[in-house]
């Protein structure tokens, strides 16, 4: 019975594929963004004294970047989990040391606390002369998923069931 069910763990290739797929697609939308900021760069200082705003057009290709590298972790995550690669240990990064879905969720968060913070920023930055208490609402999202994980990190009990 536990050979027929491993069998199907190749079915994740294509839950690995797609990802892969997605992360290369916000790869190349995190360059188109990047050029069109620099092109407002030189268009805002050609243009003497009319300002383009280019910092969000970069900080927004930061962020699609940020979740491009979250699909090709996932990707990576779910390969080395259910296809099992034969990867050496010793040839990945510590930070790729994942061999539990606990594993790949808690690095997940990580970065996609990275990515949330890097999107508030950008928020922020983009209605920086109409601020409201509305704005607060990402920040604290924000505040409370690192909570979240910096207790799971403390007390690494508190996560044993997933």
């Amino acid at each position: 019975m536990l050979k027929q069910i491993m069998k199907l763990r190749y079915i994740y290739l294509i839950v690995v594929f797609f990802n892969v797929v997605n992360s290369l697609a916000f790869l190349v939308l995190g360059v188109y963004k990047s050029i069109k900021g620099y092109k407002a760069i030189i268009e805002s200082i050609s243009s003497k004294g009319e300002w383009g705003n280019p910092g969000v057009l970069l900080a927004e290709s930061l962020d699609t970047f940020l979740i491009s590298f979250v699909f090709l972790i996932f990707a990576f995550g779910i390969w080395k989990i259910f296809i099992r690669d034969n990867t050496k240990e010793s040839d990945l990064p510590k930070w790729l040391d994942i061999k539990t879905l606990k594993d790949l969720k808690l690095l997940l968060w990580e970065a996609i606390v990275i990515t949330l913070l890097v999107f508030t920023v950008t928020i922020i930055i983009e209605n920086i002369d109409e601020l409201s208490w509305n704005l607060l609402i990402l920040p604290a999202i924000v505040f409370i998923l690192t909570l979240g994980l910096v207790i799971l990190r403390i007390n690494p009990k508190s996560g044993k069931g997933t």
